[in-house]
Formats: structure tokens, sequence, C-alpha cells
């Protein structure tokens, strides 16, 4: 399985390898994370701002749409925005309600590697060929 993390590419075998990059990434306030199952998918992309992680999954084999996290326990502004820069140096805003803890977002990349590729029940993900409706 190959990550990759601010455009720094390396091969990981075990979830304990994830584990060591994902306390790399606590250390840093912006962070991509990419994880890829095979050159054909599934991928998962983590994005961080500080504490916040937005996850997105790409299943692969020439799918147009993926999904993205949400988290039903937001409680915040509803049209508040979260910054993520991302590893090519653009800034991109997400809602913050897509957002979750970036401890959760580090259990769903460790869940992708242990299922090897497989999409994580761990949170509430949208389709996103479908509509949003919040």
């Amino acid at each position: 399985m190959k990550l990759i993390i601010n455009k720094q590419e390396t091969a990981i075998e075990t979830a304990e390898d994830l584990e060591r990059a994902c306390d790399a990434v606590r250390q840093q306030f912006f962070s991509e994370v990419w994880l890829e199952a095979s050159a054909k998918g599934p991928s998962l992309v983590m994005l961080v701002n500080g504490r916040d992680a937005l996850l997105m999954y790409f299943p692969g084999n020439g799918a147009i749409f993926g999904l993205t996290s949400r988290n039903p326990a937001y409680t915040g502004v509803p049209d508040a925005q979260i910054e993520f820069i991302l590893a090519n140096g653009d800034m991109e805003d997400y809602p913050a309600r897509w957002t979750v803890p970036l401890a959760e977002g580090c259990a769903v990349c460790r869940d992708f590697v242990e299922r090897q590729g497989a999409r994580s029940s761990l949170i509430t993900w949208h389709d996103d060929a479908k509509r949003d409706d919040g």
C-alpha cells in the first residue's frame, strides 16, 4: 500500500506503520495524506487542519464520484468553513460539519490499511454523487 504525506511517498505494510505516520501528521498543523491500496484504487485522502480532519474515499475503477466524511454530532454554526492547505500549497475551504476529530481520521486511515482499502464504517460518509441537504 502506498502512503503519501505532503508529497512524501512511502510504502506501508502494516497498521503500525500507519500509526507512526499519524504520529508525524499530529506534529504538523496542516497535512494532506493519501493512502492508495493499488494503482486502480481504492484510495483515501485525509486533509488535516490542527485537530480537524476531512476524509475522502475514492472507490477507484473509474468511479467519477467518491464519498466525503460527515459529522452527525456537529453542533457549530451551520455554514462554518474550515480552511485546509493542500500539499501543493493551494488553500481550500470545506464545511466544518464535514470534519471529524483528527483521532477519528487516523482511526479511519488505520481501518483502511487493515481492511486492504475497504471503506471504513467508523464514520458517517456522504455519497458525493447525491445532493447534500446538510
